[in-house]
């Protein structure tokens, strides 16, 4: 990776970081807020996460050169999958947003979004356990990480089914929904600053 993609690569890695933190900011004012007056953070958060949905296909596709150098078949595949996913989330985010579906909806079509993120993540740093230079705890971090957002698959049955509240959803819907939702907002996050710190601070090629 040259210098400068590395460069770039790193600024959206730590961009995605930075915005999914904001949002969880938001969605904690959101929850401690006293009702009165109105309450925008749900909608403001829902925004970061469309917008983490956007920096990660930044970050898939400034990756996959890298990613296509040393596995070629399986990086063209996984590219596909996690540009998809990536594409889902905003869609899930903008559900809510419009009003077209309640949040527990949207959010099973965001984190079935970044279940398919996470297969990517998962290929991806499986290929880095072999690169040069590429700490193995961040690749093997990162494979955990990715599974447990592949988690979030589970989610599928409940957006077939157009479940849009806790008390009809299936058991293991709800658990995609916040397992899932622990990987891509907690875990991924994590990956995503030790990504753009290797990047920008190491100078990773």
């Amino acid at each position: 990776m040259r210098a400068s993609s590395a460069s770039i690569t790193g600024q959206i890695a730590l961009a995605l970081a930075l915005v999914a933190i904001i949002g969880l900011v938001f969605i904690t004012l959101f929850y401690t807020r006293i009702e009165g007056g109105g309450n925008p953070f749900a909608t403001l958060n829902d925004v970061c996460v469309a917008l983490g949905g956007i920096l990660s296909a930044g970050l898939i596709w400034k990756l996959y050169p890298t990613h296509r150098s040393h596995a070629p078949r399986e990086s063209r595949f996984t590219l596909g999958i996690g540009l998809v996913g990536a594409c889902l989330v905003p869609i899930g985010s903008g559900l809510v947003i419009f009003n077209v579906t309640g949040w527990f909806l949207a959010g099973l079509v965001t984190t079935f979004g970044y279940a398919m993120i996470g297969l990517w993540l998962v290929e991806l740093n499986n290929s880095a356990l072999r690169w040069a230079a590429f700490p193995r705890i961040l690749a093997q971090y990162g494979i955990i990480t990715g599974w447990i957002m592949v988690i979030g698959i589970f989610a599928g049955p409940g957006i077939l089914a157009r479940t849009d509240s806790m008390e009809t959803a299936q058991w293991f819907v709800l658990i995609a929904l916040y397992t899932g939702g622990l990987g891509w907002n907690i875990l991924y996050t994590i990956w995503c600053i030790g990504l753009g710190r290797l990047l920008l601070i190491n100078g990773y090629r």
